[in-house]
């Protein structure tokens, strides 16, 4: 539950930064409004029934752990990008390396 309510926050944190992403990287609203919704949720919902054939192949708990460390490392990542391809990249990222925990909470 924990994990689930941490990975919820960090999907909303673009949305709740959105101001201050905007004015750093010089965006549009129409690039915050790709940052914040599409660019995350395509990768994600493109990749979640492979995720969900993957964790029932493979140990719940090593899949876990891995993919919550894969995450944290690119949520760091967030943190060192320059440029608006970079921090697009890294939510790429970060949606598949999350992909794996929610199939892995339910079971």
């Amino acid at each position: 539950m924990l994990v689930f309510g941490i990975q919820y926050l960090d999907r909303q944190i673009v949305i709740f930064l959105s101001q201050s992403i905007k004015r750093d990287f010089g965006l549009s609203d129409t690039q915050i409004g790709l940052l914040a919704g599409i660019i995350f949720s395509v990768p994600f919902s493109a990749m979640l029934i492979p995720a969900g054939w993957l964790v029932d192949r493979i140990n719940r708990r090593s899949l876990l752990a891995l993919a919550l460390a894969v995450w944290s490392c690119l949520t760091a990542c967030t943190g060192l990008v320059r440029s608006l391809h970079e921090l697009l990249l890294v939510r790429v990222l970060i949606a598949a390396a999350e992909l794996p925990t929610h199939p892995t909470q339910h079971s």
